[in-house]
């Protein structure tokens, strides 16, 4: 077993895999990251399906309860991270994100609260985070799907007593991975039971991102950083987008900029009028970028979409759910917390464990549609 960070490295060549083999564990080790509620703590890496459809590796961390498992095994609740950068080593397997999982202040969160009540957890890195070799695409749906499914079933694979009902949940990236969790569920994981999702503050909007670099404006400043960011996403997974066809030299540079460390490693951002080249076609970075949108997601199961007043998603999401309503998804609940930011932390704990159970219960939801004022 390879020691410290080597672990991160996969195996050149990668050994037959299929999706959610587990290719190497060992205990995770980083007591200021992990949970003093889990009976043990696994760092996994798995395989998953990489963005030309070919098995790759991946990592991410297990979680398991005390006691004995029940009837049918421990039901499972992934939780994806919000934003933490691109570089490996953001991957919350790493321990650099400490913080996440330990805020001395806050209470009880949602993952010690599940671990308590006999949940198995799983943190997947998503791909191109913790593990080498493959570059991060930032909301980028189907991998950040894949990674997760990938993770339920490693984890299954570590142990048989995980069962197959599970709880899909995320904060802001982590938000939009868990709705394209559900929407991909039926087809890629088909085996898992997906019981409900909670989504909090679910990244919304990058799609007007092209439109709003494109007024070359003083506006756009503070998004050209993100722009650029999906745009290096886009140039990983979809070959119709192509940097060069639109962007600036002091752009394109961004786009291929390879980063080291997480927040703030990007170098000074060009300015909004020498971002995209004259006349360009935007139509490839505008298809790829809805298409990844978190308004196109289509779910069977029961959404809680929880958010907070005093981020700058709030009327945004809110638009999504209403729309994701209208196009027939199964249950969505919005839910705000008017004093809340874009991280509810522990004050929304009471109220996701009490929908969870609710849903591993059977509970019917009431009404297709519910958003509270």
């Amino acid at each position: 077993m390879p020691d410290g960070d080597a672990f991160f490295d996969p195996p050149v060549p990668l050994p037959p895999v299929k999706p959610g083999d587990v290719i190497r564990q060992r205990p995770f080790d980083v007591p200021q990251a992990g949970f003093a509620g889990a009976a043990k703590q696994i760092l996994v890496m798995y395989a998953t399906t990489g963005y030309d459809g070919k098995p790759v590796a991946t990592t991410g961390l297990v979680f398991l309860p005390p006691g004995p498992a029940p009837a049918g095994g421990w039901p499972v609740a992934a939780t994806d991270h919000g934003t933490l950068g691109s570089a490996p080593k953001c991957g919350p397997s790493r321990g650099t994100w400490a913080f996440l999982n330990n805020d001395p202040d806050a209470g009880p969160g949602l993952v010690d609260t599940l671990l308590a009540q006999g949940f198995a957890v799983v943190q997947p890195d998503y791909l191109g985070l913790g593990a080498t070799g493959t570059p991060h695409a930032y909301l980028h749906a189907k991998s950040a799907a894949y990674s997760t499914h990938d993770l339920v079933r490693a984890a299954r694979n570590l142990t048989p007593d995980i069962g197959k009902s599970t709880i899909l949940s995320g904060n802001s990236q982590g938000g939009h991975a868990a709705l394209w969790s559900g929407h991909y569920a039926p087809e890629y994981a088909p085996e898992l039971d997906v019981k409900g999702i909670i989504a909090e503050a679910p990244a919304v909007g990058f799609d007007a991102m092209p439109d709003l670099v494109a007024q070359q404006s003083e506006t756009s400043a503070p998004y050209i950083g993100i722009f650029l960011t999906l745009v290096r996403a886009a140039s990983l997974t979809d070959p119709n987008v192509k940097p060069e066809a639109f962007l600036t030299p002091a752009a394109l540079a961004q786009v291929r900029f390879d980063p080291q460390e997480c927040f703030g490693d990007t170098g000074p951002m060009p300015a909004p009028d020498d971002v995209l080249l004259p006349n360009a076609d935007l139509g490839p970075i505008k298809a790829y970028l809805t298409a990844n949108a978190t308004s196109q997601v289509k779910l069977r199961v029961p959404v809680l979409l929880t958010q907070g007043g005093r981020d700058i998603l709030s009327a945004m999401n809110n638009a999504v759910a209403q729309d994701l309503c209208a196009r027939g998804a199964a249950a969505i609940e919005f839910k705000p917390y008017p004093d809340g930011a874009h991280t509810l932390g522990a004050s929304a704990v009471a109220d996701d464990v009490a929908w969870i159970q609710a849903r591993l219960a059977g509970t019917p939801v009431t009404g297709a549609c519910t958003f509270e004022p």
